[in-house]
């Protein structure tokens, strides 16, 4: 997806998520037929490939290591400011 290219995959859990929405084609199951099919579907309808291309990428960015770094960075901010346990709250 982050490449710019059209994905083809079955549809386990994160696929089915990731490429929603025409980022890409999922096929069936232990099904090369299926495989086969949407493969060259991609390849024979070149506005679907561009389509799925496009909007897969757009996707991706999203997910690129310095966005992924900036939320984290959020994140462990956030989780710094909360106020500390005082030690008197773990006393048995």
């Amino acid at each position: 997806m982050a490449a710019g290219k059209a994905v083809v995959s079955t549809p386990y859990l994160h696929a089915k998520e990731a490429l929603a929405e025409g980022r890409d084609m999922l096929c069936k199951f232990k099904d090369s037929a299926s495989i086969a099919e949407k493969i060259t579907e991609i390849i024979e309808n070149k506005s679907l490939r561009r389509s799925l291309e496009q909007n897969s990428y757009r996707y991706s960015r999203k997910f690129t290591w310095p966005l992924v770094a900036k939320k984290y960075l959020t994140l462990f901010d956030e989780l710094t400011k909360q106020p500390a346990l005082e030690e008197e709250s773990f006393a048995f």
